[in-house]
């Protein structure tokens, strides 16, 4: 019924626009109807394969937390989309990370700078999650975005720690030479410790 709605709207679209008519509406045959259906199927096979892939590779990194997709063993809803589902789990799935402060912003801030043609991304800050929609079958595509996000934000954040242990080094070095400490004496133990 919807393949015939948009078929019925494209029809009305071209009449407004003053196009003659690709078809009209006796060419609707039930033919043309299950062809279309079955087209829109296959499309979300693909999409729903790719959205296993990336599931399945967001599951294994370290950054984060969880991943719901219900085709990922370590679902919930995993044990009911097995028995149901036919032609894949869906072609949505979110996530979320063990930093949801400093990483969460940057992986928002990645998100929304770009991303390929039929990623949909949301973001919902309240619950520190990200949404994924795969309308795309071309999974190296996606999954080498994503690799690119994840390797800036692993960068960023070992970055972070970089300058917060120089900070702490800094303070201790300044706690130190406050005691009255002679800085020969700490570059001493300092070169031991190495």
């Amino acid at each position: 019924m919807l393949i015939q709605k948009s078929l019925l709207e494209e029809l009305k679209e071209q009449r407004e626009k003053n196009i003659t008519p690709q078809f009209l509406i006796t060419d609707i045959t039930e033919e043309l109807i299950e062809n279309q259906l079955h087209q829109e199927e296959e499309k979300y096979k693909n999409y729903s394969a790719v959205a296993f892939q990336l599931a399945k590779w967001l599951n294994q990194l370290e950054t984060v937390m969880e991943v719901a997709y219900p085709g990922l063993k370590s679902s919930i809803s995993n044990l009911n989309a097995e028995r149901f589902s036919k032609g894949g789990f869906g072609n949505k799935l979110k996530f979320n990370l063990w930093d949801d402060k400093f990483s969460f912003g940057l992986l928002k801030g990645f998100f929304v700078a770009g991303k390929p043609e039929g990623l949909i991304i949301e973001v919902n800050s309240t619950n520190k999650e990200f949404l994924i929609e795969i309308k795309v079958n071309n999974l190296q595509i996606v999954l080498e975005y994503f690799q690119h996000v994840f390797t800036q934000l692993n960068n960023e954040v070992n970055y972070r720690l970089y300058l917060s242990k120089q900070l702490e080094l800094e303070q201790a070095l300044q706690k130190f030479l406050s005691f009255g400490v002679p800085i020969a004496l700490i570059k001493e133990k300092l070169t031991n410790q190495v």
